[in-house]
């Protein structure tokens, strides 16, 4: 017995048009939102917070379908891997 799955939606044209749009925008985005996640929409920072959560939440009230999400990092950073890394030979 085979099951099927529907594919998932293709993000739109314009979902590749903000991403590279985040791209290129970095430095700036991170003069205004240092250290936070953005919601991109056509070229528009739609919604900026430090919270993913409330990224989500405000992206999800605006009833806005693929808006591009990143986080706009200022400074170094350093990030701690929390899942051991099993080697195996």
């Amino acid at each position: 017995m085979t099951t099927e799955f529907a594919s998932p939606p293709r993000p739109p044209k314009r979902y590749w048009r903000d991403s590279a749009w985040l791209e290129a925008h970095d430095a700036e985005l991170a003069e205004q939102y240092a250290n936070q996640w953005v919601a991109i929409l056509s070229g528009k920072v739609i919604s900026h917070s430090t919270s993913l959560e409330q990224i989500l939440n405000a992206v999800e009230k605006l009833n806005v379908n693929f808006p591009v999400i990143g986080f706009v990092e200022k400074g170094i950073h350093v990030y701690k891997n929390f899942t051991p890394i099993q080697n195996e030979v």
